[in-house]
């Protein structure tokens, strides 16, 4: 695989705009001294600080999930290895029925393997499609021979002595699988915040500004929870979009400026299964007060507009 123009920028880019790179692990924040420990001894110094430590990909709760041959859609390092076993083998088995799950049992579907998906929901996709959008994209899945599993948990991953699992899953027996692919959901790199002051649960609360409680320590992208387009004060959209405009509010902020955010949109679109899946907004029935639903024959396949 080529990597040459998959990333965004290089240290050769940032020194061009006069920032200093340094690749290196944050243990600690001691805002008292104004400084950030490095994990290499080295200590740095700021005025004002930005957390924009990301996310990491998370396991579920299951008996051995932490297994070599069980994969996250998350790293280059995961995709060197990944392109490898969907080479080599045929057999894999998914955890999760989010975006990154689907997409990557669509990848593997194309590429020839068996797939099976578990998701411990009732419905795939459950914070981004309504229960028809769920059906609608079921059915497509298994027109395409992937094996849908909701409404299941998986509790036991035992390794076997050919590389492979056993994967037990409730109510339904074991299950033999070649590798594992897990999208269970994310969380926030800030454990290196423990006894910093600045306050965090899952992620770090924000206010329009960006600031957390400390009032020259800002936050942005996955790392932190901000206003959204509805109104709430504090929430989490681990998207792209929502950490490049959190991040220019941060920065102008922190740069002089008075700037507030109007609130980030969760929106998600791809395509896959032969449809395009587009989901914007909210549109569980307890978060609606009504809507709209296209006839099929008006062409736009399933089309709901909530209010």
């Amino acid at each position: 695989l080529s990597y040459d123009k998959l990333f965004l920028k290089n240290a050769g880019n940032f020194a061009k705009l006069g920032v200093t790179y340094i690749e290196d692990e944050v243990l600690s924040v001691n805002n008292g001294e104004k400084t950030i420990a490095l994990k290499k001894g080295k200590k740095i110094a700021y005025d004002t600080l930005l957390i924009a430590s990301g996310s990491r990909a998370l396991n579920p709760p299951v008996e051995g999930i932490n297994q070599s041959g069980i994969y996250h859609m998350w790293t280059r390092a995961d995709l060197d290895r990944l392109t490898i076993e969907c080479r080599d083998k045929k057999e894999v088995l998914i955890i999760g029925s989010g975006f990154v799950s689907l997409q990557a049992a669509w990848s593997a579907r194309a590429l020839g393997l068996n797939v099976t998906l578990v998701e411990i929901a009732d419905r795939l996709m459950p914070l981004v499609l309504d229960e028809r959008g769920s059906a609608i994209m079921r059915e497509q899945m298994e027109k395409h021979a992937v094996a849908v599993h909701t409404g299941t948990v998986t509790e036991k991953i035992v390794k076997n002595g050919d590389g492979g699992f056993t994967v037990t899953l409730k109510g339904k027996g074991d299950l033999p699988v070649d590798f594992i692919i897990v999208g269970a959901g994310v969380g926030a790199n800030i454990g290196f915040l423990e006894g910093s002051g600045v306050e965090y649960q899952r992620t770090i609360p924000v206010d329009p500004h960006m600031r957390t409680n400390i009032g020259n320590i800002y936050a942005a992208g996955d790392a932190a929870a901000g206003p959204s387009a509805y109104g709430d004060e504090h929430v989490t959209h681990a998207l792209w979009p929502t950490a490049v405009e959190m991040g220019n509010i941060a920065g102008a902020n922190m740069a002089g400026q008075n700037i507030s955010y109007s609130g980030s949109l969760n929106m998600n679109v791809t395509q896959m299964f032969d449809v395009t899946v587009a989901s914007m907004g909210k549109f569980n029935e307890a978060d609606i007060d009504d809507a709209y639903v296209y006839e099929a024959e008006a062409g736009k396949g399933y089309c709901k507009l909530c209010y």
